[in-house]
């Protein structure tokens, strides 16, 4: 009753046959875990009969005073592996993430253990990716919950610190790599076997990260306006994992700040009744100021040069090559060292209608409108000769009424001219049955208005419908693209999947059918499922 052991066969006509293995257990109502192992003997790779396997396994388990500790891991043979085989579950990712960890949950704060090892899938095999990927072993994080220390000024306090150690296998730096037109950028190389601060780059190291926040919640003017100060002081230090004692590298810089601020909200709101249901509509604007008044980093080029000037609408955006010249912002260990918005206002807005209904179950409440816009203008910025000191005007809107849900997310950029979104509509037929449209538009937007290319805009439409009937379900998709010669749409691909299943409920087949044109990508499923004892 607490575990069960499947063993699968799998014939493909090229490749040769594949035996998958499903083992769970569950150890208590909430604990428990599962692993899925696929090996073939691939009669089809550059490799004949190399053996190809692909494991993954997941374990969640609640130990004595209020420990949790947490498992999941993902191997696999070679980086070739999820172009061959669907079932492989991380296509598009750049590594596999394996992590073990272990949290305790107090009543006041909350400790947690974590450790990610990283199986890249972006280099030209897996022996090769062990050299550049880089681990945390282990991250430390320990959160103090919101604790009240005054009543008269009500007045909060709350911690957050984290300590991390990147490490890797292979050396703790990279270095200029340009060897053929194909293979520049930066390896886990060095020419000299000595790190040149000048020229290579940091990828291990440890970091201390420690932010106390006070913050002290008001109502004023009869409560109606919401207004919460706060106050913080930030450090952050750094050991990295590479010394040159004869260029006066130092290999212990920090950062520390103070950061300020002060949010407030307000609601406008009005009740509408109808003879079932009452509605809530409610205007709620929102004015935050944040501020760093005060900033001290060692001069190191670990932080880059600008690295204190990256905009506000690219806090999120990934690296790009420019980022690794000698102007640019260098590169660190993630986002967290990254410093944005040292002086900013956010001005936002939500429309929201609420709706209260009486069901069979008792009040049901649900929110058929939301629509919000907001955008932050940065005051460090505006100073500059030529400054952008207006940031992107970001919107959502969802809606779900009736048979019809929409949702639509919306970025635009005022000196780009560019607007990146992301939208969708369904409309849901009685008994399940479906029609959806869906649309993006999206384009990684560098710093400077003047690099914007459109060519590398990335668009898409599709179509997709669904029918449920008592004895099958039907599936079906079509997604054009726009023509790079004319602007004209163009027929990129579709996909049928199909389910029978029959009186009785017990079984059921269901296939599935993917075609992408002007190529050779035509995929094909079947499957037999037994549903014993329902």
């Amino acid at each position: 009753r607490s575990q069960d052991l499947t063993v699968s066969a799998k014939l493909w006509k090229e490749s040769g046959l594949q035996v998958s293995t499903n083992y769970r257990y569950r150890l208590s109502e909430k604990s428990g875990g599962e692993l899925m192992y696929y090996f073939l003997r691939d009669q089809a790779y550059s490799i004949p009969n190399k053996g190809r396997w692909f494991g993954t396994y997941e374990h969640y388990l609640e130990l004595p005073n209020d420990f949790v500790q947490r498992t999941s891991i993902n191997l696999v043979s070679d980086t070739d592996y999820g172009i061959h085989f669907i079932h492989f579950p991380f296509n598009g990712q750049a590594a596999l993430d394996n992590r073990v960890s272990i949290t305790k949950t107090y009543p006041t704060f909350q400790l947690s253990i974590d450790s990610s090892f990283y199986s890249s899938l972006i280099q030209e095999s897996m022996d090769a990716g062990k050299e550049s990927s880089v681990h945390r072993l282990p991250e430390i994080r320990f959160s103090l919950s919101d604790q009240k220390i005054s009543d008269s000024m009500n007045l909060f306090f709350r911690l957050n610190t984290q300590y991390i150690n990147f490490s890797r296998q292979s050396l703790g730096y990279d270095s200029p790599y340009n060897v053929t037109a194909t293979k520049t950028g930066y390896r886990p190389v060095s020419p000299t076997g000595i790190f040149d601060p000048t020229t290579d780059i940091i990828r291990t190291g440890q970091r201390l990260d420690f932010l106390p926040m006070f913050y002290a919640p008001q109502r004023l003017l009869s409560n109606t306006i919401d207004v919460t100060p706060y106050f913080g002081y930030r450090y952050t230090q750094y050991v990295l994992g590479a010394v040159n004692e004869s260029q006066n590298f130092d290999f212990f810089p920090n950062r520390n700040y103070f950061i300020t601020g002060i949010q407030t909200s307000t609601e406008l709101s009005a009740i509408f009744k109808t003879k079932e249901n009452r509605y809530r509509h409610s205007i709620l604007p929102t004015v935050d100021f944040q501020n760093i008044p005060w900033f001290s980093q060692t001069n190191h080029p670990f932080f880059g040069n600008n690295q204190d000037q990256i905009p506000y609408f690219m806090q999120a955006q990934p690296l790009q090559d420019t980022d690794l010249l000698a102007s640019g912002r260098g590169l660190q260990f993630d986002y967290e060292d990254r410093i944005v918005g040292k002086r900013l206002l956010n001005l936002g807005v939500t429309n929201r209608i609420t709706q209260k209904k009486m069901t069979a179950l008792g009040l049901q409440y649900e929110q058929p409108f939301l629509l919000s816009f907001s955008q932050a203008y940065d005051f460090i910025e505006a100073k500059k000769p030529n400054g952008l000191p207006w940031q992107d005007i970001r919107g959502v809107m969802d809606i779900r009424t009736g048979a019809i849900t929409s949702f639509t997310e919306a970025f635009y950029f005022p000196y780009h001219k560019v607007t990146n979104i992301n939208s969708g509509l369904r409309y849901n037929f009685f008994a399940g049955d479906f029609i959806e449209i869906a649309y993006s538009n999206f384009l990684i937007v560098p710093q400077l208005p003047r690099d914007v290319s459109l060519n590398q805009r990335n668009d898409s439409l599709s179509v997709a419908a669904g029918i449920t009937k008592t004895y099958i379900h039907l599936f079906g998709r079509m997604e054009f693209a726009p023509s790079s010669n004319d602007k004209t749409l163009f027929f990129r691909s579709w996909e049928l999947a199909t389910e029978i299943i029959p009186p009785g409920s017990c079984w059921s087949l269901s296939t599935g059918f993917t075609k992408v044109l002007n190529s050779d990508n035509f995929g094909f499923r079947a499957m037999v499922n037994f549903r014993f004892g329902s």
